[in-house]
């Protein structure tokens, strides 16, 4: 569904993967965690657009760094 988006609406899918990096930015339960970084690792490996992999990476890292993973 991802790599679908990319191609049909590349603009869209990435206003939708910013909007989720800010959302899972700051406090939130440690028990979703896991759920955030899975969905963004899944982006990483679907999505070809480097404008959108940049947007993925670093609360990637952050999510790993700050919760011991």
């Amino acid at each position: 569904m991802l790599r679908a988006l990319e191609v049909t609406n590349a603009d869209g899918l990435g206003e939708v993967i910013y909007a989720y990096a800010d959302a899972i930015q700051g406090q939130h339960p440690f028990v979703v965690t896991d759920l955030y970084g899975k969905f963004l690792v899944r982006v990483w490996e679907c999505v070809r657009c480097p404008q959108i992999r940049r947007a993925v990476i670093r609360p990637l890292f952050l999510l790993g760094s700050s919760h011991n993973r």
